[in-house]
C-alpha cells in the first residue's frame, strides 16, 4: 500500500476523501447533465441551422420578387424600340428575368409543390408556404402567356407590364412567408436558449452541492488557484500561486508556477525580438527572458560567408552586455559549427574542452573555450535556400545543457529564424533584387567575366586586413566588412542608364560621351536612394554603403576623380576599398584590348599610383592580403 504524497496515512485508507476521488466524482455528475444537454443541443442545433436557412431561403425570394419588380420598372422606362436594342434586353433583363424565376421554382416548384430544392418541403408545408406557392404558380402561369410560347423572342415588354401589374401580390406573399418562418425560427430559438438554461442551472446546482461537499479540502487552495489562473488570463503571466502542500493541488500550484514564469519569458522574449530592427541590439535586448529559459553567459550571431567555406561572428553579447569579437572569421571544415549549417537541426556540446582539440585553434569551439566558456547550444537560422547562419549560446558551466534546453530552443528555432529573417534575410532579399540589376549592367559589357564575383571577394578580404588596424577597429566591423561584400558588386549599377552606343563602344569616347559616361556613379547614387527611401518607410535602412560605392568609387586620392572631385578621406573608406579591388581585378584580367597583367605587375602598379589614384593605405592592405587573395585569383580563373 502506498503512502500520499504528503507522507501520511497510506492513499488507500484516504480514497473516498482525495482530491482525485472527489473530483472524478464531480465530473461524473456533470457528464451525466452535459451529456443529457449536449444530445440536445445537437438536435435543436440541426432544426436551428435549418430554421435559419428557411429564413435565408425566404429573404432570398423576397428578394428575387423586388428584384423582378425593380427591373420590370426599369425596363418599362426604356423599352426597346429597335431589333438591336430588342436583342440586347433578351441578353441582359431576360436573362435576368429568368434568374429570378428560377429561384422561385428551386424554392417553391414550378407547379406550387415539386422541387429538387431541400428546404423546399419545408417552405411549402408550411401554411404562408403554401399560399406563396400558389401564389407564385398562378404568378408563373400568367408570366409565361406574357412572355408567349417562343422562348427566342419573348415578348418583354408585355411580360415587364404583366410583373408590375400583379407583382404587388406576389411580393405580399413573399413577405407573409419571410414573416412565418422567422417566426417559426425565433420560437425555437427561444425555446433552445431555455433548454441552455435549464441546464446551466442543473450544472451550477450540481457544482454547489459537490463544493459544499468538498469545502475543507479542496474549496480554499481552489479559490487562490482560480484566482492565479484569471490573472495569467488576463495577462498577468508573473503571477505565482502559494503552495498549500504536497498534495495534488500543491503540486499543480508549483507548476502552474514553472508555467507562469516560462510563459512571461516567452512573451517578452517574442515582443522583444518582433520589435527588435537590429541584430545586435536584438542580442542584448531579449537577453533577460533568454536567461529565464537555458542557462547563458554568452551569445553570439553567425552568418554564412558568401564563400560557403567559412562564417563570420557578425554580433555578441557577454553577460547581457554587446561585446566586439576579437576574431569575426571562423572556418566551417571538421567543426561542429559545420554539422548545424549541414544537418540544419540545433546541436549541443556538453563539453567545449572536447571539441576544440590543439588541431582545431581557429574554430569558434577554441574561440568559446578561450572566454573560459565551457558548454555550448547552437541554433540553426533558416533562410529562403538553407542555413542563412547560426545563433550560439554558450555558459561557463559544463553540461550546462540539458536534453529539456535543447528540446525547449528546437522549439524556438524557428521563432527566432523568423525575427532575424526580418532583420537580416529580408535584407538579403532587397539587396539581392539590386544586385541582379547591377549583374544586368555588368553583363552588357562582354568582357567582365566573373569579375564581380572576383572584386567583393577581394575587397572583402582587404576590409577584413584593414579591420586589424587599430584606428580602425571602431570603423569596421563586422556589418561593415558584410556591407562590402554585399555592395561591392552594385559599383558600376549606374550604367543602367547609359546607352549601349556609348557603354560598348570601341573607339576612344567623345568629350560628350565621356560627360555621358561618367553619370554612371550618379546614376547608380540615385537608384540606391530611391530604394533606400522606399525601405526607410518599413524600417529599415539598407543601402547605405552601396550609395558611398556606387558614387565614389571613380573618385581619385588625389582630388582629380568624378563626380565631386573628393580628396583623400574625404573619400568614404568603403569607396576607396572597392576602388583598389576592382583596378587590381581588371588588371589581372584578360581583355580584347589587354593580355592579364601577372599579380606582381599589377601590385607595382597600384604602388606606383598610391597618393594619386589610390589610399596608400588600401593599397598595401591589399599587398598584406595577398595569401588570402592567391587562392581565390587561381579558384575563379583568369584566361
Amino acid at each position: 500500500m502506498t503512502k500520499d504524497l504528503s507522507g501520511g496515512t497510506p492513499v488507500g485508507r484516504e480514497f473516498p476523501h482525495s482530491i482525485r476521488f472527489q473530483l472524478a466524482l464531480l465530473l461524473a455528475l456533470l457528464f451525466a447533465v452535459f451529456a443529457g444537454a449536449s444530445f440536445y443541443a445537437l438536435d435543436s442545433a440541426h432544426k436551428r441551422q435549418q430554421e435559419q436557412a428557411l429564413v435565408a431561403d425566404t429573404a432570398n425570394l423576397q428578394l428575387a420578387v423586388s428584384l423582378m419588380r425593380q427591373q420590370a420598372f426599369n425596363y418599362l422606362s426604356t423599352p426597346a424600340r429597335d431589333y438591336p436594342t430588342y436583342y440586347r434586353d433578351v441578353k441582359l433583363y431576360y436573362q435576368d428575368l429568368l434568374a429570378h424565376t428560377s429561384t422561385l421554382d428551386d424554392h417553391l416548384g414550378d407547379d406550387g409543390a415539386a422541387s429538387a430544392n431541400p428546404h423546399a418541403p419545408l417552405i411549402v408545408h408550411h401554411r404562408s408556404g403554401a399560399e406563396a406557392a400558389r401564389s407564385w404558380s398562378r404568378f408563373r402561369d400568367g408570366l409565361s402567356g406574357a412572355l408567349g410560347e417562343d422562348p427566342e423572342k419573348p415578348r418583354l415588354e408585355w411580360a415587364a407590364e404583366y410583373i408590375i401589374e400583379h407583382g404587388d401580390g406576389l411580393e405580399s406573399a413573399m413577405r407573409a412567408l419571410h414573416r412565418g418562418i422567422e417566426e417559426v425560427a425565433m420560437n425555437g430559438m427561444a425555446a433552445h436558449e431555455r433548454m441552455i438554461r435549464i441546464s446551466a442551472l442543473t450544472a451550477l446546482l450540481i457544482m454547489a452541492v459537490a463544493v459544499w461537499w468538498l469545502h475543507s479540502r479542496i474549496l480554499r487552495p481552489l479559490k487562490d488557484t482560480s484566482e492565479g489562473f484569471s490573472d495569467v488570463a488576463q495577462g498577468n503571466f508573473g503571477h505565482r500561486l502559494p503552495v498549500p502542500g504536497r498534495n495534488e493541488i500543491g503540486l499543480m500550484a508549483e507548476s502552474f508556477n514553472s508555467l507562469s514564469a516560462r510563459l512571461q519569458a516567452l512573451f517578452v522574449l517574442i515582443d522583444r525580438m518582433q520589435q527588435a530592427d537590429d541584430p545586435e541590439r536584438m542580442l542584448t535586448a531579449i537577453w533577460p527572458e533568454l536567461r529565464a529559459l537555458v542557462p547563458l553567459d554568452w551569445a553570439g550571431l553567425v552568418l554564412a560567408r558568401p564563400d560557403g567555406e567559412s562564417v563570420s561572428l557578425e554580433h555578441a553579447a557577454l553577460d547581457g552586455r554587446a561585446m566586439r569579437p576579437a576574431v569575426r572569421r571562423f572556418p566551417l571544415r571538421e567543426t561542429r559549427l559545420a554539422v548545424v549549417f549541414r544537418e540544419e537541426r540545433p546541436l549541443r556540446i556538453p563539453d567545449l574542452a572536447q571539441v576544440a582539440t590543439p588541431d582545431r585553434l581557429e574554430g569558434m569551439e577554441a574561440m568559446l573555450l578561450a572566454q573560459e566558456l565551457r558548454s555550448s547550444l547552437m541554433l540553426p537560422i533558416r533562410g529562403e535556400h538553407g542555413n542563412a547562419g547560426a545563433l550560439v549560446l554558450a555558459c561557463r558551466r559544463s553540461n550546462a545543457y540539458q536534453l529539456a534546453h535543447l528540446s525547449l530552443m528546437t522549439n524556438l528555432a524557428g521563432l527566432i529564424s523568423s525575427a532575424l529573417h526580418k532583420t537580416v534575410i529580408m535584407e538579403n532579399l532587397v539587396i539581392s533584387a539590386v544586385e541582379g540589376l547591377a549583374k544586368l549592367a555588368e553583363q552588357r559589357d562582354p568582357e567582365t567575366g566573373d569579375h564581380l564575383t572576383r572584386m567583393r571577394l577581394y575587397a572583402g578580404i582587404i576590409a577584413e586586413r584593414l579591420a586589424d588596424e587599430p584606428d580602425l577597429r571602431e570603423t569596421i566591423t563586422s556589418r561593415f566588412i558584410r556591407d562590402i561584400l554585399r555592395f561591392a558588386p552594385m559599383h558600376d549599377i549606374g550604367k543602367v542608364g547609359i546607352p549601349d552606343h556609348i557603354l560598348l563602344k570601341k573607339g576612344s569616347l567623345t568629350d560628350d560621351e565621356r560627360a555621358l559616361m561618367n553619370r554612371h556613379t550618379l546614376i547608380g547614387g540615385e537608384v540606391l536612394r530611391e530604394c533606400e527611401k522606399q525601405l526607410r518607410q518599413v524600417g529599415f535602412r539598407v543601402f547605405d554603403t552601396a550609395i558611398e560605392i556606387a558614387e565614389s568609387h571613380h573618385e581619385r586620392f588625389d582630388g582629380q576623380g568624378y563626380p565631386r572631385g573628393l580628396r583623400g578621406d574625404e573619400i568614404p573608406l568603403s569607396a576607396r576599398i572597392v576602388t583598389v579591388a576592382d583596378v587590381f581585378d581588371a588588371l589581372t584580367s584578360r581583355r580584347p584590348y589587354k593580355p592579364a597583367w601577372s599579380v606582381d605587375e599589377a601590385v607595382a602598379w597600384l604602388r606606383e599610383h598610391a597618393e594619386t589614384h589610390f589610399d596608400p593605405r588600401v593599397v598595401r592592405a591589399l599587398q598584406d592580403s595577398l595569401p588570402r587573395i592567391l587562392p581565390v585569383y587561381r579558384r575563379l580563373g583568369h584566361a
